[in-house]
């Protein structure tokens, strides 16, 4: 599977999430649970439902290729079994739960 075959249906959007440090920057290596401890996640943009953006005034467009800031706990984590999607964590999360757009 590669990401241009996910289609997210209505407003939902697919995205990539941002791969944590596996160390700070003293050089200290940090394990697992305390980097998924990390409350913030941001992203990019890889497939827009065809919902979105549509006609509810004031929000900015949201494109493929954008990077996004989202909640914790946001969107249906996409796992690939089969390791065809490039390493990383894949999300599909509803158009509101994007906080903000990271220009």
């Amino acid at each position: 599977m590669k990401p241009e075959q996910i289609k997210p249906r209505g407003t939902y959007v697919f995205v990539r999430l941002d791969e944590k440090p596996t160390q700070t920057k003293g050089g200290i290596y940090l394990p697992d649970d305390i980097r998924e401890q990390q409350q913030d996640r941001m992203g990019t943009i890889l497939a827009v439902g065809p919902g979105v953006n549509g006609p509810k005034g004031g929000k900015p467009p949201l494109s493929v290729g954008d990077r996004v800031a989202l909640n914790f706990f946001t969107g249906t984590r996409v796992d690939d079994r089969s390791h065809q999607l490039p390493e990383g964590a894949y999300r599909l999360v509803k158009e509101e739960d994007i906080l903000a757009v990271v220009e």
